[in-house]
């Protein structure tokens, strides 16, 4: 890194740039952006690192694997077999830690946030009023754009058992999809703190369909449960109201979906609005 004829070849050479004063210069350095360029390239680093050292642990492993494989079972070694083996490792490992990280949001989020490539996220939601109940289920990819929208009625039945019967539908609907890796996503925190906390015990009226979800959720290769705030959840709010007052059970896809249901789901999410 060079600025001004001032070479920075180490941490201890850009702090005594920033912090001396005056700085012996042509012309005054813009500190800021040299601190904004400095931290965007130890943050690059890092990432570097992590990668490094993924790759290289998944080598050491196929290594060992491989040394096994000689020893005991007197086979060839095939190295293509092998490199495409631990690229693979590596590609699920990248996954899972990006789930990871999607999977522990900021503490205030104000607004829908997208999946990471390769996963779906299912924004569900229930509306119920004195005389009937309705699920909806919206389904999304990492561009934010609705790939689709599944409303039904339900049986009359308490608020909390509505929204945890939305998640269910929503797993089973995502199976019939054919889609493996899920987050699913929802405002009812008594319902995702049951799903998403390890030995809980969930309140006994929801208990049996809580058990019916994690069941079937062991069917897929990840899927993740997310309680979110309703300003997150809005474009679901507004299809199970839509829903409440539908006499059937519909589905829409990107290409017959309601512009209430459009609008919402852009209000949801601005940067999808030019996509559809």
């Amino acid at each position: 890194m060079r600025v001004h004829d001032h070479n920075l070849t180490n941490c201890a050479d850009i702090v005594k740039l920033i912090l001396d004063s005056p700085i012996p210069l042509a012309q005054e350095v813009d500190r800021e952006h040299i601190i904004t360029n400095l931290a965007f390239t130890l943050d690059e680093i890092w990432h570097l690192r992590n990668h490094i050292i993924t790759n290289l642990a998944f080598t050491l492993d196929e290594i060992w694997h491989l040394r096994n494989q000689l020893i005991f079972e007197d086979t060839e070694i095939d190295i293509l077999s092998s490199s495409n083996r631990i690229s693979r490792r590596v590609h699920e490992f990248s996954n899972l830690h990006n789930l990871d990280e999607h999977a522990h949001p900021s503490a205030s989020p104000t607004s829908w946030s997208p999946p990471p490539v390769g996963t779906i996220k299912l924004n569900v939601d229930a509306a119920v009023d004195p005389t009937s109940t309705a699920l909806a289920v919206l389904a999304r990819d990492h561009t934010g754009v609705p790939i689709k929208i599944w409303m039904k009625k339900h049986i009359c039945c308490l608020p909390v058992q509505a929204e945890v019967a939305s998640v269910l539908w929503a797993i089973n609907l995502a199976s019939a999809e054919g889609w493996t890796r899920i987050i699913i996503e929802g405002d009812s925190k008594i319902c995702f703190d049951a799903l998403s906390t390890k030995n809980s015990m969930p309140p006994w009226n929801i208990s049996h369909i809580v058990s019916d979800v994690l069941s079937a959720s062991k069917s897929f290769i990840s899927v993740y449960f997310i309680w979110v705030r309703r300003v997150c959840n809005t474009a679901a709010h507004e299809a199970a109201r839509f829903a409440l007052h539908s006499p059937v059970s519909i589905s829409f896809s990107l290409d017959s979906l309601p512009l209430v249901l459009a609008i919402a789901c852009k209000a949801d999410f601005p940067p999808c609005s030019s996509l559809f």
